[in-house]
């Protein structure tokens, strides 16, 4: 009797082990699953944690690709965390009472293909006009249980957010920015269910629309203007952001600052004005030949006069 107890003990340890095993692939691809549907692109998760008995889902090591052209990576997460309802999470709807996800870095670059953010939101367009998107049923790939999960989230809290933008490459530093957003939120979502495709969608256009509001005085209008219209054609969400909003144009000197931010955006006007990359990287040169002595001038009176000055 006693071994047929023991018997019995390690198999339920064993089936227990082998469910948390089958939940924690099972959460690892569906957001890698539904990261590359939504957006078109190579997505890879490093690890995923389901608590069989807490409710508790813990991401990590989440690595959006850059689209074809663009080297690196668009977007990387350090870590997020979910609180599920026990009884939904072999459910088709799983009720999450909380989601929150940490240290965020995106990367936003232009060549002459375009930019990286163009083409991901490209195929966001695409993918919600095909029906997904804001819980719009799309016909996702199904899982192992032969359908797509939804998942109905009350909130999302997300925090650290860095955006890195290269916005000419051509400018060197002085076309390069960095924005820290500390906290976002996103409420009122309990009124629809989501799917991971769905969830990514989502988190993207969040996150870009942070960007490109708390950006506002801080990078070039020409690049806010790009992102705002592309985000435009797309479902809205309800983003809020919290904090105060940090970063500009590399380069900590306040008087060269407006000067780099002023060049950045007469090369991208001149680019939508359909002049090419040649023309003008050789209308910069010309100006910054004639600039170099008023430039040499700034940089005395930051460090405090020259040779020339008897100092």
């Amino acid at each position: 009797m006693k071994k047929l107890l023991l018997i019995l003990v390690v198999l339920l340890i064993l089936g227990l082990a082998g469910g948390v095993l089958v939940l924690d692939r099972a959460a690892r691809g569906a957001v890698e699953h539904g990261g590359e549907y939504a957006l078109g692109v190579g997505t890879t998760l490093e690890g995923a944690s389901v608590g069989l008995f807490s409710g508790d889902v813990d991401l990590s090591g989440l690595a959006i690709d850059n689209p074809d052209g663009f080297e690196g990576e668009f977007l990387t997460l350090g870590t997020a965390g979910l609180g599920v309802a026990l009884g939904s999470l072999l459910d088709d709807e799983v009720q999450v009472r909380r989601f929150e996800l940490k240290d965020i870095t995106l990367s936003l670059t232009r060549n002459d293909l375009g930019s990286n953010y163009g083409a991901i939101l490209a195929h966001l367009e695409r993918f919600e006009s095909a029906g997904g998107g804001s819980g719009g049923g799309s016909s996702e790939p199904a899982d192992d249980a032969g359908q797509a999960k939804r998942f109905l989230v009350d909130e999302i809290h997300i925090t650290g957010v860095r955006a890195e933008l290269d916005l000419l490459p051509e400018l060197g530093e002085q076309g390069r920015a960095t924005i820290v957003v500390p906290e976002i939120l996103l409420t009122g979502l309990d009124s629809e269910s989501f799917t991971a495709a769905e969830l990514m969608d989502l988190l993207v256009k969040a996150l870009l629309g942070a960007v490109a509001e708390g950006g506002a005085g801080l990078l070039p209008e020409g690049l806010l203007g790009d992102l705002q219209g592309q985000l435009a054609g797309l479902s809205a969400v309800p983003t809020e952001i919290v904090g105060e909003v940090l970063g500009g144009l590399q380069g900590g000197a306040e008087e060269l600052e407006g000067a780099a931010k002023d060049a950045a955006q007469e090369a991208l006007d001149a680019l939508q004005d359909g002049k090419s990359v040649e023309e003008v990287t050789d209308d910069m040169e010309r100006d910054a030949k004639d600039s170099l002595k008023e430039a040499g001038k700034k940089l005395d009176g930051l460090f405090g006069g020259s040779k020339d000055d008897g100092r």
